[in-house]
């Protein structure tokens, strides 16, 4: 099961490509009971192999009790990983205390608004993190600092063998699913930069949690019916293959998108009319019985992508 759970809306970052949903500061933080009251919840009704809990906001590290939380989960789920999601501001000092207890760690890096507009501290922050996490980094390639961001992205690949470093295409606004307008010279660095990434990772084996003997594996899976693959979220959206209208998708069954409000829905971009419940105000959730069938031309969110779908018969 995959919890994707913006904590709050709480950034100190503020990239002109985002939105007030990630980065307005309206809702605050909750209540450490409150969340772990959710985890509880979650807890007593999942009986998935494995939870993934995708910590992400906002900027979730900001959050106080956010290493206490890290903690309640690791102890009270055995068969957890924890994702965070993160712009990697915090220290150095903060990341060799906290970063144990993650799982996996996604570096999100904007050049713009990143420390001194350099690459450094993300790469600190990703050796001192991947003795003990797996750890990536999407750059966001910012269609109006593109050639400064494609800089970065060589850095990181010469300096950091082994782990996975994406190139992401963005949004002109977070949500929007509208694509910056790259030009076909960028959209060819895309392709060329996909192949030297993944290169990359095989110059030195990345480190992978397991349950049991499982390596937890969150490729997208899909079916239609006569053929089944896996691949990745971002080589689907890259490749404009991200068109599921009229499939059936186990939103809801398989994950939940928890809001900075509180509010649970069965998807992290659609089906937004829908909730579940709030877990900032009540215990109560409304669990989904079956799938869903997708209502939109394209998938843009990665957290939805990687749920299994499959056409219908």
């Amino acid at each position: 099961m995959y919890i994707d759970w913006q904590l709050s809306d709480v950034c100190n970052f503020k990239c002109t490509y985002c939105n007030l949903a990630s980065m307005g500061g309206v809702e605050g933080w909750p209540t450490l009971e409150q969340a772990k009251g959710l985890v509880d919840n979650i807890l007593s009704h999942s009986d998935h192999d494995y939870r993934t809990y995708n910590l992400l906001g906002g900027e979730p590290t900001l959050w106080k009790h956010f290493g206490e939380l890290c903690t309640y989960i690791h102890n009270e789920d055995e068969s957890h990983v924890i994702q965070v999601l993160t712009n990697g501001s915090r220290t150095k000092r903060w990341w060799q205390t906290y970063a144990p207890t993650m799982d996996k760690i996604i570096i999100s890096h904007h050049v713009a608004t990143t420390k001194d507009r350099s690459p450094e501290h993300t790469i600190m922050v990703a050796e001192t993190c991947h003795p003990n996490s797996n750890v990536s980094i999407q750059i966001l390639m910012d269609i109006d600092n593109f050639d400064e961001c494609a800089t970065h992205f060589n850095v990181m690949l010469a300096r950091l063998p082994g782990i996975r470093i994406t190139p992401k295409k963005g949004e002109t606004n977070l949500g929007s699913g509208e694509w910056m307008p790259y030009s076909p010279e960028q959209l060819a660095w895309f392709d060329d930069a996909l192949v030297r990434a993944k290169a990359n990772e095989q110059r030195i084996s990345p480190i992978h949690k397991a349950i049991g003997n499982k390596p937890i594996d969150r490729r997208f899976f899909a079916s239609d019916g006569v053929t089944e693959w896996h691949t990745s979220n971002k080589d689907l959206i890259i490749n404009d293959a991200n068109h599921f209208e009229g499939w059936n998708c186990n939103i809801g069954l398989d994950m939940i998108a928890v809001k900075p409000s509180g509010q649970i829905r069965p998807s992290s971009s659609c089906f937004k009319n829908v909730t579940l419940g709030n877990y900032r105000t009540s215990s109560t959730i409304n669990w989904p019985k079956a799938p869903f069938v997708c209502n939109q031309a394209s998938c843009f969110c990665g957290a939805d992508i990687e749920v299994e779908k499959h056409a219908p018969k």
